[in-house]
């Protein structure tokens, strides 16, 4: 049931995913903010990017979804401490139930640290902590959730930036 890598996989694709959006839009500014004529391969290129970082992000959340998600009905109580033990010792839960505590361990993870800086860490914690929370959320799982999201919201801004980029194509 539970793959030795899938864990990692997660953390590894979220990084991978967010180097790629990170050129996108790298390259997507510097193709706007480009004078005279418009540099086709590089939007392009950076549109390809884009396109590799969504599609990196998609399987990384399938795999936080599979391995964090509600187990099957019919599986045993044996099988969901099993689970919970090896994403543990995989560093992909969070141990901490309070928030303070949840901010201090968020700030020592050396992954989340190489996602987001401090400032964000302890916004997101204030204002998603309680929504984490909510329904059959799992405040354990946050640290995934974190990164999911951040990493959508680095797709909003390369997909905003795509479209500017479409525009002075056809302006041009």
């Amino acid at each position: 049931m539970i793959e030795g890598n899938s864990a990692k996989n997660i953390l590894v694709k979220a990084k991978k995913s967010k180097e790629k959006l990170g050129e996108a839009i790298h390259l997507f500014q510097s193709f706007l903010n480009s004078e005279g004529s418009v540099d086709l391969p590089k939007y392009y290129l950076a549109r390809n990017r884009l396109k590799d970082g969504q599609a990196l992000m998609d399987e990384a959340l399938a795999d936080a979804k599979q391995l964090l998600g509600p187990p099957p009905e019919y599986a045993s109580a044996k099988i969901n401490e099993t689970r919970t033990k090896f994403l543990r010792d995989s560093h992909v839960l969070v141990e901490s139930q309070s928030m303070d505590g949840l901010e201090a361990e968020l700030l020592a993870d050396e992954y989340i640290r190489s996602f987001m800086n401090s400032e964000k860490v302890a916004h997101y914690v204030r204002e998603a902590g309680t929504y984490q929370t909510a329904g059959k959320r799992k405040l354990q799982n946050i640290k995934v959730r974190m990164l999911i999201d951040e990493l959508d919201a680095q797709a909003a801004e390369a997909r905003t930036l795509q479209q500017k980029a479409g525009e002075k194509i056809q302006a041009k």
